[in-house]
């Protein structure tokens, strides 16, 4: 049966409690799993703090990898939002690209004991999660992606410039900058210190030469 809804049309007091349910065991899950971490958090603790029963966990999420993932996604998927439409970029591509990560810096470190859960458990979760894992890396991607173009076009960066590949190391300083402000309790401020850093080393291959 079609899942259509006019536009305008109420949700069922049904649905309305269902979205309520799995919101509430979003929040517990995401509080315990930051303070606890995943192996020591029960499926019970879980449901008694959203003040639910255990069962719904698994009638909802498969179980408790599968809230885990669920955390995960909409942790990744907020930061996502801010950041889509038309950005106001202003500088040159290396001032472009501070402009993006930035912001992306200040939302990883603000919850630092669920990043080390999510960051730890990134290796284990089954290949349909990874695959919105990467959906959704292709999604916050897409104005560093546009922002590269734009320095192709402009003919600061060079014309054969492999930007998947440019991208794919992006992510990989990234992350190894989270890992170590995480373990170092650095600041945000540090961290996006660290990426520029390393970036610039990109950006020196990259750029046209005169």
């Amino acid at each position: 049966m079609s899942s259509y809804r006019p536009a305008g049309a109420r949700h069922s007091p049904k649905s309305n409690q269902r979205e309520a349910t799995k919101r509430k065991l979003l929040e517990a899950a995401r509080d315990l799993f930051a303070m606890q971490g995943f192996e020591e958090t029960s499926v019970t603790q879980i449901a008694a703090q959203a003040g639910v029963s255990h069962s719904l966990i698994n009638a909802y999420f498969d179980g408790k990898a599968g809230l885990l993932y669920a955390v995960m996604h909409e942790f990744h998927q907020s930061q996502i939002d801010r950041l889509a439409g038309p950005l106001a970029l202003e500088g040159d591509t290396r001032e472009k690209i501070r402009q993006i990560i930035g912001p992306w810096v200040e939302h990883e470190l603000s919850d630092r004991p669920l990043l080390a859960v999510l960051q730890a458990y990134a290796w284990q979760w089954p290949p349909e999660t990874e695959q919105q894992n990467r959906e959704q890396l292709r999604a916050a991607f897409m104005p560093l992606r546009e922002t590269l173009e734009d320095g192709i076009a402009s003919g600061e960066l060079r014309a054969d410039l492999d930007i998947s590949g440019t991208l794919y190391v992006v992510l990989a300083i990234f992350t190894q900058a989270l890992r170590f402000s995480l373990h170092d309790n650095d600041p945000p401020e540090t961290c996006l210190e660290t990426v520029m850093t390393r970036i610039d080393i990109v950006l020196d291959g990259a750029r046209a030469q005169a």
